[in-house]
């Protein structure tokens, strides 16, 4: 995933796993535009005989740095150059899909914030994961022969 948004999005200054590169607070932190993935929690369940399914949201951050919004820095050609780099993103992601590891991407949410000079895009995209389970089966101890009299109180 990271290396087909790499490919894809040469506007972008970076590409990485979300690990808190962003410190609203400082604007040297990383370049911008950049592009963070978050993988949230997966809530995993038993699929099929020696597989499990796990469900999970994909959340990618477009970081962009901005004039100052009350002052009319930020230019109309600007603001339209962002929803196409947003659109180039959904672009590389829907329906992206890995055989045998997880179903495509499908966007399930957008969420578009400022903060300090950043303008924030947050995409959403939700999938199923599958993970393939070892097969280590304990083998039971051999079986003994039981008295069918033994606890028998009806005597």
């Amino acid at each position: 995933m990271r290396n087909q948004l790499s490919q894809k999005l040469t506007w972008s200054k970076i590409v990485d796993l979300q690990k808190g590169q962003i410190d609203f607070n400082n604007t040297t932190a990383i370049p911008v535009p950049a592009v963070l993935i978050h993988l949230g929690s997966i809530k995993w369940s038993d699929y099929k005989r020696g597989m499990q399914a796990g469900e999970i949201i994909v959340s990618v951050f477009a970081y962009f740095m901005i004039g100052n919004l009350f002052d009319g820095a930020a230019s109309e050609s600007e603001s339209l150059s962002i929803l196409d780099f947003t659109d180039d993103i959904v672009d590389v992601l829907s329906h992206f899909a890995e055989r045998d590891t997880f179903q495509p991407l499908v966007r399930v949410a957008e969420e578009t914030f400022t903060k300090n000079k950043y303008l924030v895009v947050r995409l959403d995209f939700a999938t199923v994961v599958f993970q393939r389970l070892e097969q280590t089966l304990t083998p039971l101890p051999p079986a003994r022969n039981i008295d069918p009299s033994i606890g028998n109180t009806n005597e």
